[in-house]
């Protein structure tokens, strides 16, 4: 039942009262169990299957009650695919849509012995795909074009075709095999030296791609050679020429429309945000921000709302950044991972404004974390262990740093060096009685590398180091 609800509240209003129109009108209502389910979802009046069942059909009917789910299921995913594209789809979504239904009518037309109709439907796919640059719609129509017009022309049409369908493979090696390097590249992204590797060779492919003949050259393949140089560039903290490439990338979706699409600009977009939180340029990375969120569906707002919140929680904009957690917080497609995520920023919102009572009291609803990304739940425990130092608490204090330790250790891969010195310099501070000058003195050379000028020390402004713990060591021992 809940992939049903999820897939219903996805749909558009348009889509929403097509479906209720076809089904009140069809076959004189012999959809009206699928019409009546369809609408008690809508409504939120069912959470499960006996739920749905005891309404439907006054008892529990598991067979039947999953005929008709199936049957609502595969109505409505025929519905999305033949209504018209929405205005907010981008121009490259939209035409791929229309290549594929084109190309598809072209080969029902000519499966129904009307060669003529269909073959100028799959020469117009052919046009529409070479255009905006799909490769496998274009070789796939060219492939059946060439089957039936080679009967027709002769072999100087089929020499043609040959060539057209050479090239249309040839333009989608270079797009699979860029895509490929990308996706390496994400998966190396903790080894150093694969990392150095791919960075080469999708630099050495681009210039080779430059350098070929427009006509025979591939703008997506020169887009995701230089997305694989911008992740290569974030991954090594390079953010200064990592924003060079995010405008470069920019540039290039304005000036060519066979690459212009609303999520690659949103995703663009948000990462040039990203960066210039890293570069600590808040004011610049407000304004990509914003755009990430004007493009974005509002299925997908909880990535770039992340990220604005940072840029108003590290501006100190804390009634912004208040604004955002409510928003977040109350979208319909919030997960309890995600939830637990957010009451964790909320708690850090809360800290940051020395309101601690207020702040343990959001800390018990950060739970549970989203566990794939396993350094968050450390971000968790020492807010923690934060809070308690601030309230003063030394007693509970110790049980909060043996609990935030033993998380530590249980991620051995993933603990980098900057939790291990955050734990010594915690430990430093117990020895010297919570006493933050007399721990200043002592180890200022280890809170000193808590600055993150050392790669492997590196403080991330969006991560899970809520509160950086150099500046806050650094003002507890000149306000104590």
């Amino acid at each position: 039942m809940e992939n049903l609800r999820h897939l219903i509240k996805c749909l558009k209003p348009s889509e929403v009262q097509f479906i209720k129109s076809f089904y009140q009108t069809k076959f004189n209502g012999c959809c009206n169990k699928r019409l009546q389910l369809f609408k008690l979802i809508l409504a939120d009046k069912i959470q499960d299957n006996q739920q749905a069942a005891k309404l439907l059909y006054a008892q529990e009917s598991d067979s039947a009650l999953c005929h008709l789910k199936k049957r609502l299921e595969e109505d409505i995913l025929n519905f999305m695919l033949v209504l018209p594209a929405n205005e907010e789809d981008s121009e490259i979504a939209t035409e791929e849509l229309q290549c594929r239904k084109l190309q598809l009518q072209g080969k029902i037309l000519i499966s129904r012995g009307l060669h003529e109709e269909g073959i100028s439907l799959l020469k117009k796919t052919s046009i529409l795909a070479d255009k905006y640059e799909f490769p496998d719609i274009k070789l796939s129509s060219d492939d059946t074009l060439r089957s039936y017009q080679n009967s027709v022309d002769g072999l100087r049409t089929l020499n043609q075709y040959n060539t057209l369908i050479s090239n249309s493979f040839d333009t989608l090696k270079k797009i699979l095999n860029a895509k490929k390097l990308n996706h390496n590249l994400m998966a190396a992204s903790k080894s150093e030296r694969s990392r150095h590797n791919y960075e080469k060779e999708a630099q050495v492919s681009l210039n080779q791609l430059k350098n070929e003949n427009t006509k025979k050259g591939s703008k997506n393949a020169v887009f995701l050679y230089k997305m694989t140089l911008l992740e290569s560039n974030i991954q090594k903290k390079d953010f200064d020429t990592a924003k060079e490439f995010a405008q470069e990338l920019l540039e290039l979706l304005d000036h060519e429309p066979s690459l212009h699409s609303t999520a690659r600009c949103a995703e663009i977009n948000l990462k040039l945000a990203e960066i210039n939180v890293h570069l600590r340029d808040y004011e610049h990375a407000l304004e990509p921000a914003h755009s990430a969120l004007s493009l974005t569906s509002r299925y997908h707002l909880l990535c770039p709302l992340q990220v604005m919140f940072f840029i108003y929680f590290r501006n100190q904009n804390y009634a912004e950044a208040e604004h955002i957690c409510n928003r977040a917080l109350n979208h319909p497609q919030i997960n309890k991972y995600l939830k637990g995520r957010w009451n964790l920023l909320q708690a850090a919102l809360n800290f940051s404004q020395r309101n601690y009572q207020l702040t343990n009291q959001t800390l018990r609803w950060a739970t549970p974390l989203n566990t794939q990304e396993s350094l968050w739940p450390l971000g968790q425990k020492l807010l923690e262990m934060l809070n308690t130092l601030e309230l003063q608490d030394y007693d509970w204090f110790e049980f909060k740093f043996e609990t935030f330790r033993k998380k530590a250790s249980q991620f051995k891969s993933e603990t980098t060096e900057r939790v291990k010195l955050i734990c010594w310099l915690f430990r430093a501070l117990m020895k010297n009685n919570f006493n933050y000058k007399a721990l200043l003195q002592q180890e200022n050379d280890r809170l000193r590398l808590l600055k993150g000028d050392q790669a492997a020390l590196y403080w991330n402004p969006m991560g899970w180091e809520l509160i950086n713990i150099y500046d806050w060591m650094i003002f507890k021992a000149q306000h104590t």
